[in-house]
């Protein structure tokens, strides 16, 4: 827990159509997404404020209401602003008209001040407010400066002990003060009473206060017997104060120097939920339909934390709970998604232990929700390993419109001479592009795969036989995407420029930063500046790249073969299907493997084949 919060102003900004300026104290975050505390002062002359005595006093304030608590376990939750505005003199007015007391008490004065405060209003002499046109002047600041407020204070320059609560919580700059605008602002933030009894006018139901004194049922019932809770009766010298009852004998809505009680501090907490939720912004920011095409996404939001933090964190999709997702912020990939339409939901439950107001439930709950749409990537998927394309007829259905020419199937020499292969690498057809007439120079063309589903082999490997032979080549990109092709999901492997030598060269790529079940390849070729720059492609291959040896610790559905050249050691569920461990020495089973009931698990000696 915070024991000292220590302040500085950080900005200010002078709004020179008006004569106020508006300064930040404390700038937690968005004004939308916070509790935006506003300041006046009334009675400071524009030599006070050359000496900075409202950004003083208010800095005090603000520093003591944040080590109370619940404002110190919340304090994120709330930002801090003065507004300034000169008036003639200091100090305020004192009619002398009070008659709870033997006036005049303090010297009697009349003093020009731009909020018009007075003490004895109502007749009672330590009744500090607003008056008169110094409310208008006060409503009017706010909508031209500051109109997103939730709560206003006045501290008021005159040192006489005084203050009240209403719509604007005032407070004198008496030695008290800042625990006089704490309780006064209990009043007019969370609507608390007075737990001394104020007079017949000011008793009425709050949540501190109640003429219900059944132990069973009166609206504190959950507190009762803790922390000094009761069921207390109002005492008074008049008036009908036997009738009206509070639930503790010592706090702060009774006395200056104590803490707030139990049921007041969850009245505040309950006031601040009202106002503001734990989520200070939402990703991605949607309220319409989420189309996830691929590309790993992040949803959630950043939060406003509690001190100590009391939030307990949920996923839930489709109606189900994920226990591994605990963070406020969590990246989510397209397997993680059923096809069609989902509903996904971060959940944040406050389990303070300062309030039971949420009672039967565990605690404050609050939640966003995105819809997300799943749309299928792959066409086609390729799940059969080792995977061989000689590009036989009709390969040219990888093509892509979103190029300027396609590749060609063919079988022999290209037509254009001091460049492209005589034949084909493997078998007999292959694929090229031809550098000729409008497809000259800089113009792309594009082939992709199929989808492969890498997640069922084991280390996984690409190769491919390139041949780029011409003094006009221009350049070849191999890149692989592990969300089906989607826009911006693909990284290059190589990059090939200039002739690479007159006959087929075969290249190879670890595969393994990009295993998924939707992993697909694009080939992009940009022309040179001229005829003699043909490019060719033959002998893709997709297959497991064995390894010395093996470790795994995953589920197994479907037809699997896991290949080591010396060791296999699991610990994985064999859920479903038929899976194969092949190894040149051992295959160690150790604690937690296990195979499911109608599930195939067969181990073999031999290593790769």
């Amino acid at each position: 827990m915070k024991k000292a919060i220590l302040i500085t102003i950080l900005s200010l900004f002078t709004l020179g159509i008006f004569s106020q300026t508006l300064d930040t104290i404390i700038y937690n975050g968005d004004s939308d997404e916070h509790i935006n505390v506003v300041i006046l002062g009334d009675a400071y002359t524009s030599a006070n404020h050359a000496a900075n005595k409202l950004n003083t006093d208010a800095t005090n304030f603000v520093n003591a209401l944040l080590n109370e608590s619940p404002y110190s376990e919340y304090a994120d939750f709330y930002n801090f602003f003065i507004i300034k505005r000169n008036s003639v003199q200091s100090g305020t007015d004192h009619p002398g008209i009070a008659t709870d007391v033997i006036e005049p008490l303090s010297p009697v004065q009349t003093r020009n001040t731009y909020y018009q405060t007075t003490f004895d209003v109502d007749s009672i002499h330590r009744l500090l407010a607003p008056m008169g046109t110094g409310i208008t002047n006060a409503y009017t600041d706010l909508a031209n400066v500051f109109p997103n407020y939730d709560q206003i204070i006045m501290l008021v320059n005159d040192t006489e002990y005084g203050g009240s609560g209403g719509t604007i919580a005032t407070s004198s700059v008496n030695a008290s003060a800042n625990e006089i605008a704490i309780h006064e602002m209990g009043h007019s933030y969370a609507d608390l009473a007075d737990e001394y009894y104020a007079g017949d006018q000011f008793a009425g139901e709050r949540a501190n206060m109640t003429a219900n004194n059944n132990p069973a049922t009166v609206k504190w019932k959950d507190w009762l017997n803790i922390l000094g809770i009761g069921i207390y009766q109002h005492t008074c010298s008049s008036g009908n104060c036997s009738s009206w009852y509070k639930p503790h004998n010592n706090c702060k809505m009774q006395f200056l120097g104590s803490d707030f009680c139990s049921v007041c501090k969850e009245a505040i907490i309950d006031k601040m939920y009202s106002l503001a939720d734990p989520f200070e912004n939402k990703i991605p920011n949607l309220t319409s339909l989420f189309s996830f095409n691929g590309n790993c996404t992040t949803f959630g939001s950043n939060l406003i934390l509690t001190n100590p933090n009391t939030y307990t964190i949920e996923w839930e999709l489709n109606g189900n709970i994920i226990p591994s997702r605990t963070e406020e912020t969590e990246v989510w990939k397209y397997e993680d998604f059923d096809f069609g339409t989902n509903v996904l939901k971060l959940q944040i439950l406050d389990e303070t232990s300062l309030s039971k107001s949420y009672l039967p439930d565990d605690g404050y709950f609050f939640e966003l929700s995105w819809v997300v749409n799943k749309v299928d990537l792959c066409s086609k998927t390729v799940d059969k390993f080792d995977y061989v394309n000689s590009f036989p007829s009709g390969s040219s259905a990888g093509q892509t419109t979103a190029d300027d020419f396609d590749w060609t199937e063919w079988v022999g020499s290209t037509p254009t001479s001091n460049t492209g292969p005589s034949s084909a690498y493997d078998g007999t057809t292959y694929l090229y592009t031809e550098a000729c007439c409008s497809n000259i120079p800089n113009k792309k063309a594009i082939y992709f795969t199929d989808c492969f589903d890498l997640t069922r082999v084991n280390n996984p490997k690409m190769s491919l036989a390139i041949h780029m032979l011409g003094k006009d080549i221009g350049k070849l990109e191999i890149a692989v995407s592990d969300a089906g092709g989607n826009t911006n999901s693909y990284t290059v492997l190589q990059t090939f420029t200039g002739e690479i030598g007159p006959d087929w060269k075969e290249f190879e790529w670890d595969l393994s930063p990009f295993v998924s079940p939707y992993t697909k390849f694009q080939f992009t070729v940009t022309t040179g500046s001229g005829i003699e720059g043909d490019i060719a492609i033959d002998y893709l291959r997709v297959f497991s790249g064995c390894a010395s040896s093996l470790t795994l610790n995953q589920t197994h559905t479907g037809v699997n073969t896991y290949e080591a050249q010396s060791t296999i050691t699991s610990t994985s569920n064999v859920l479903s299907g038929s899976t194969i461990y092949r190894a040149g020495s051992s295959v160690n089973l150790n604690g937690g493997f296990n195979v499911n009931a109608g599930a195939t698990f067969i181990t073999q000696q031999g290593g790769c084949n």
